[in-house]
């Protein structure tokens, strides 16, 4: 996103000013979530027959068999539950507009449990939102240009020397190969692209200490939320322009979502409130779902998020380039959720979100 910052929050420059590491205590880890409906639905087919003769043959065989069909659910069950998650791919001036884990499409993913009631409450991420102090926003401002800096610089060093040692290797590799020169070579250079690969991802450690202060700072609510972090390495080659990710509950942001701490507090907040939602409708039975329902909720989401950074504009100093994409991105996907779910979409325009999710859910639930 390229924007121009005012008030207090001066856009950051390229590269880093400083490479003093950042102390800051990391975020505790989200407590893991407790079983699902799905984790238990698979009972063993033969439960509740009464006893036989072990001398049956007949049954013998009949056990063998549906214990065989038995032992291979949970790697099928381990493949179903991955795909149980939206995904939000957040474009450079746009928002959520990936598709679901691998899916070059729209086509939704597929899980076995069903949906009954409506969502559970968690709290929005702007529930205690506030401004932090000047001193507060020049210390974010500095701790940012250089975390984010040194992380980008490290990750180019470490993908040089990784092609390094895959040009290496290949030579050793080849029929005029010098032995134990060339040999000897690759063994060298892969070793120096592991260790830079791991000092990038140090220092990435080191832009979510930054993150995790500013979402203290700013009072930015994380429920539902199992993860927030950054990665130098980029979003995916399916989506380039993407300035972040939430698949599910856990969120990946990326350099161009951290520039100034009002900003990357309005990108943080959008990508919060993401995971939340899809906390809550995490158990949608989308196999069942009738045709649009997923890219429907996808674009409420898209609403909500845009709405939630123009609502708190003001309190976060967005810059006036983060206020006119919201503005922007907020039409587009309300002018899609119209088409898909007209009703949702007069909720969702009146600012009525809550009733806008659990109409979709009660919708979902009759199928």
């Amino acid at each position: 996103m390229t924007s121009s910052v005012s008030g207090n929050n001066p856009r950051i420059p390229e590269g880093p000013d400083s490479t003093t590491d950042i102390n800051i205590p990391p975020q505790p880890a989200a407590a893991p979530p407790g079983p699902s409906s799905q984790d238990c639905a698979h009972e063993a087919p033969n439960a509740g027959l009464p006893p036989a003769p072990l001398g049956d043959p007949l049954l013998k065989s009949f056990f063998q068999t549906q214990m065989a069909d038995t032992l291979t659910k949970p790697a099928h069950d381990l493949l179903e539950k991955s795909q149980n998650k939206l995904r939000y791919a957040d474009a450079d001036g746009g928002s959520g507009s990936g598709d679901e884990v691998g899916s070059g499409g729209s086509s939704a993913p597929v899980t076995a449990t069903p949906v009954l009631g409506p969502p559970t409450a968690l709290a929005s991420p702007d529930a205690h939102l506030k401004t932090p102090s000047k001193k507060e926003l020049e210390q974010l401002t500095k701790d940012l240009r250089n975390a984010v800096g040194h992380a980008e610089t490290l990750r180019k060093k470490a993908d040089d020397l990784q092609q390094d040692a895959v040009n290496a290797r290949n030579k050793a590799n080849s029929p005029d190969a010098k032995y134990p020169q060339d040999l000897n070579a690759a063994n060298a250079a892969e070793k120096a692209a592991t260790a830079a690969k791991e000092a990038a991802d140090k220092a990435d450690g080191d832009v979510d200490k930054v993150i995790k202060k500013l979402v203290d700072d700013f009072g930015i609510g994380q429920e539902g939320q199992t993860s927030l972090h950054y990665s130098s390495l980029g979003p995916s080659a399916l989506h380039p322009d993407d300035v972040a990710d939430t698949i599910g509950t856990d969120t990946s942001i990326y350099k161009a979502a951290v520039t100034s701490p009002g900003d990357t507090a309005s990108n943080v907040m959008h990508e919060s409130n993401h995971a939340r939602r899809n906390k809550e409708f995490e158990n949608v039975n989308w196999d069942k779902a009738p045709k649009g329902a997923y890219d429907a909720l996808k674009a409420l989401g898209e609403v909500e998020g845009y709405s939630l950074e123009l609502k708190n504009a003001k309190k976060l100093g967005s810059s006036e380039g983060q206020i006119k994409t919201a503005q922007d991105e907020k039409q587009q996907y309300l002018a899609k959720l119209k088409k898909l779910d007209p009703k949702a979409a007069e909720l969702a325009a009146n600012g009525q979100f809550d009733e806008a999710y659990k109409k979709m859910k009660a919708d979902l639930s009759k199928h």
